[in-house]
C-alpha cells in the first residue's frame, strides 16, 4: 500500500471512530474546532461542498431573484460581462456513517429537494467542477421553474421525485 493509501485510510479510520453520525458545520474551521475530524479531512470537506454546489446550483443574473428562490446567495462568477448569483454555501454535512469513507453534502439555506446534489468525499481533494453537469444543472432547475410556472404551483417538498436527475453516464467537459 502506498503512502498516499495509507493516509487516506489512516483519515478515514480516524474520522469514523471518532464520530459514528453525520455532522453539520458552517466553515473548515468550526468544523476543526469541534475535534470531531482530523483538521485535512475538514478542510477537504469544506473545499469539496462548495464545488458541488457550484456544480449543482443554478445561477442567476440577479441577487433579487436568485433570493427570491433560495434567500442568501452568492457572487458564482462572471459569464458575457455580468455577474451570475448562486445560494450561498451555508455550511456542510460530513457523513461518516457505516464502513465507507466519510462523505460531504452541500447544505444551502433553504430546502435542496430541486438541486442534485451528490456526496462527495471528505477525506482527499474532489473539487473538479463539471461544466456539462452545471450545464445539466442549470436545464433541470430551468424546467422545474416551467413546470411549476405552468401548473401555476410552487414545488412540492418532494420536487426531486418529479424531476429526476440526468442518469449517471460519465460525462466528459
Amino acid at each position: 500500500m502506498g503512502c498516499a493509501a495509507l493516509a487516506i485510510a489512516a483519515l478515514t479510520a480516524d474520522a469514523r471512530a471518532q464520530s459514528p453520525q453525520n455532522r453539520l458545520f458552517a466553515t473548515s474551521a468550526s468544523c476543526e474546532a469541534a475535534r470531531a475530524f482530523p483538521a485535512e479531512l475538514c478542510r477537504h470537506a469544506h473545499a469539496n461542498a462548495l464545488a458541488e454546489l457550484n456544480e449543482k446550483s443554478p445561477r442567476f443574473t440577479s441577487r433579487a431573484d436568485c433570493e427570491s428562490h433560495f434567500h442568501r446567495c452568492m457572487i458564482a462568477g462572471f459569464a458575457s460581462g455580468r455577474v451570475e448569483f448562486q445560494p450561498a454555501l451555508r455550511g456542510f454535512e460530513i457523513s461518516a456513517l457505516g464502513a465507507s469513507e466519510p462523505s460531504v453534502t452541500p447544505v444551502i439555506e433553504k430546502d435542496a429537494s430541486a438541486l442534485d446534489f451528490r456526496a462527495r468525499t471528505a477525506v482527499r481533494a474532489d473539487t473538479c467542477v463539471s461544466f456539462s453537469s452545471r450545464e445539466k444543472a442549470q436545464a433541470r432547475w430551468l424546467g422545474i421553474q416551467r413546470a411549476l410556472a405552468a401548473a401555476n404551483t410552487t414545488p412540492p417538498a418532494d420536487a426531486a421525485k418529479y424531476f429526476p436527475p440526468p442518469d449517471d453516464s460519465p460525462v466528459q467537459s
